[in-house]
């Protein structure tokens, strides 16, 4: 399981999204496009309540009409083009983001892979990125245009009638008071969440891969108890961000209710007394619920932005690993003799899995190493491979160590099959070269016929 070496914040993921160069002038002109789109619905209640205090069937101000139904059109026809602009930069991110991540998996030495479960690069290279592209795409535009609408309508209604105003935001202090512990408590749950989806996916994605050892050593009693222990841990997290959500909506629902009933019983008293017209009323009407549907907006975003943090410090982890370098060195000229000499090395500091070997396979000779399982057979190869590095001792390719060589270079010159000798899809002429950037001709004949 991996560990998550630093935290992440928000300048941790502006960063990570500026790495992969968005489109700048898109992604401008699709929040200028949201902001219009907002400024268009913000026009729409003023001229509705010079509409409702002028009403005459006989004589119809087309002009309020007019700019009522211009307002719509520029609110449906800005935010659509806003909404797949904005798609677009999403994606435009999460593509570059993915090959930049991929491109670095690749690059990451054996034990990285031997420290961390497959699983769980995988749920970065798809999970993690994905839930970075949502709040792009689904989130953040809902949060700029919510501000802007939040504040635009506070305005407003300051304008139309400040008393009503101050009666109506007298509630926000108390909403606060368990709006604020409730939004903490459900950003744990959602980052435990998280993490444990991933575990729980890194656990399936081992298992499924080892199926046949799982059969063989009769331990499928012992992989469902594992398996049911994992689904019930995510069962628990689900019911406390179902207790979360339980509590959440109804005090939201309430508070509206409670808005409402103020604004209904304090507005009508200001219209009976003359001091607002039943326009102007209507209009406040029409803002409360402008404010609270980009306050919901607001609400998720926070929420998914504390998801995203999350995932922005697995992705942030990964790409600050130290990566192989494939370029530096030398090159191999010619062939020579492999020595060993003297070489020790270990997984770990308790046990040596191989000490003190030393030994000549020649140029043009064959040379068979034959031991028993477990004797370091593999694990000798794979210091060949510089999968790994001597604790002591050194391998050299005739009066060179191979570490100076490059790893493309000294990795080109070996035959490298595994002891599963696992099979890509494709074709066996693929599985045969694979690897290799230049033609076979002999190969490409055999093919053919």
């Amino acid at each position: 399981m991996e560990t998550i070496h630093k935290k992440a914040n928000w300048k941790n993921l502006v960063q990570l999204i500026r790495a992969t160069n968005p489109p700048k002038f898109l992604f401008g002109f699709s929040l200028f496009l949201s902001v219009l789109t907002t400024m268009a619905g913000l026009s729409i209640p003023l001229l509705a309540s010079r509409l409702i205090d002028n009403f005459d069937l006989e004589n119809l101000n087309t002009t309020v009409i007019v700019g009522i139904v211009t307002a719509f059109l520029i609110q449906a026809i800005a935010g659509g083009v806003s909404v797949y602009i904005l798609a677009r930069v999403g994606q435009h991110i999460i593509a570059s983001l993915r090959e930049r991540l991929w491109e670095k998996l690749l690059a990451l030495p054996i034990s990285y892979y031997d420290s961390h479960e497959t699983g769980d690069s995988v749920s970065r290279m798809t999970n993690d990125t994905g839930v970075i592209k949502d709040l792009i795409t689904d989130n953040f535009t809902g949060f700029v245009t919510g501000i802007i609408s939040v504040s635009g309508a506070i305005i407003i209604l300051f304008f139309l009638d400040w008393p009503l105003t101050l009666v109506m935001f007298s509630i926000i202090p108390i909403a606060l008071l368990f709006l604020i512990p409730i939004g903490k408590k459900s950003a744990q749950i959602s980052r435990s969440l998280q993490s444990k989806t991933a575990n729980f996916s890194a656990h399936l994605t081992r298992v499924i891969s080892e199926i046949r050892l799982v059969k063989a050593s009769n331990a499928e009693e012992r992989e469902y108890k594992s398996g049911k222990s994992g689904i019930h841990n995510l069962y628990q997290l689900g019911l406390k961000e179902g207790i979360i959500q339980a509590i959440m909506s109804p005090l939201v629902s309430s508070l509206i209710i409670v808005v409402l009933v103020l604004i209904i019983g304090f507005g009508g008293i200001r219209v009976s007394s003359g001091a607002m017209t039943a326009g102007e009323l209507a209009a406040f009407f029409i803002y409360l619920f402008q404010i609270i549907m980009p306050l919901t907006q607001i609400v998720v975003f926070f929420t998914k932005f504390q998801k995203t943090i999350g995932a922005t410090e697995k992705v942030i982890y990964i790409l600050d690993l130290e990566e192989e370098d494939f370029t530096e060195g030398r090159r191999i000229e010619h062939n020579n003799e492999l020595v060993l000499n003297g070489v020790t090395f270990g997984y770990d500091d308790s046990e040596k899995v191989l000490y003190d070997v030393s030994f000549t396979a020649k140029s043009g000779d064959v040379t068979a190493i034959v031991g028993p399982s477990g004797s370091g057979k593999t694990t000798l190869f794979s210091l060949i491979e510089q999968f790994y590095k001597p604790q002591q001792g050194e391998i050299r390719y005739g009066a060179t160590k191979i570490n100076e060589f490059s790893l493309m270079s000294w990795r080109k010159m070996l035959g490298y099959v595994s002891q599963e000798s696992p099979i890509y899809a494709g074709s066996i002429v693929e599985n045969l070269t694979y690897g290799l950037d230049e033609d076979i001709p002999e190969v490409n004949n055999w093919y053919r016929l």
